[in-house]
């Protein structure tokens, strides 16, 4: 993996050295739950990794290149324009207000409760991009320790359903033990409609996995957030 100054774009490239893809299926690998056949004989997958990243480069308007030569291995590149450092004293300073068409999350404080720690990471720094405040819990239990403290409030839970000490619907149950009628997200790749029903009871959201950030960001948008104290 590496970067490549190309004129004013930098290039982002990620190489391997595998078994190639013929350019008859080019589009077929970003395709979700696509597999090659003589990838899937290689490698386990559930060809998901490709049609993610192709998503969310056309989100963000930088569309993902490949170049493959079957029995040599395969490029995918992505474009970006290279930026000009502007002088320290005309730099804007991101709390100097939303980007335009953007709004942003700066009145919500949110939980996110997930025993997996990179994905809690990964929720914690788009939700804090977003403007968010975040607390993050591995579990119930965690969460229920981090609410317990002088001042812990939060407008708003994200739990994933798996969780080694409990399950989302517990976690969420625990939390709204302390904060009634919290609105809540559940995250879950179960597809069940056991899940779904417990979901609907808790009057939930439920967002399946892979979760779009689009759709994330849709329902926190939409969710209607308990009124706070005057005093604050």
């Amino acid at each position: 993996m590496g970067a490549r100054k190309r004129g004013q774009e930098v290039w982002i490239e990620v190489h391997d050295t595998g078994i190639g893809i013929p350019k008859s299926k080019f589009r077929t690998v970003f395709k979700e739950f696509a597999r090659l056949d003589e990838g899937a004989r290689t490698a386990s997958g559930l060809g998901l990794g490709l049609s993610i990243v192709d998503r969310i480069g056309r989100v963000l308007n930088h569309p993902v290149e490949l170049q493959s030569t079957p029995g040599k291995g395969t490029v995918f590149r992505v474009r970006l324009p290279l930026s000009e450092q502007l002088p320290d004293a005309k730099r804007t300073d991101a709390g100097d207000g939303p980007k335009p068409g953007l709004a942003r999350l700066d009145h919500l404080a949110i939980l996110c409760i997930d025993n997996e720690p990179a994905i809690l990471d990964g929720m914690g720094l788009l939700l804090e991009g977003w403007g968010a405040r975040v607390a993050k819990a591995s579990g119930r239990t965690e969460a229920e320790e981090l609410l317990a403290r002088p001042g812990a409030g939060v407008d708003l839970v994200i739990a994933d359903y798996h969780l080694d000490d409990s399950t989302g619907i517990e976690a969420i149950e625990a939390v709204r033990a302390r904060l009634p009628d919290l609105p809540a997200i559940l995250v879950t790749a179960d597809r069940t409609a056991e899940v779904r029903a417990a979901a609907d009871r808790l009057g939930a959201v439920l967002l399946n996995k892979p979760v779009k950030p689009a759709a994330l960001r849709a329902n926190l948008m939409r969710i209607p957030i308990r009124q706070k104290d005057a005093a604050e």
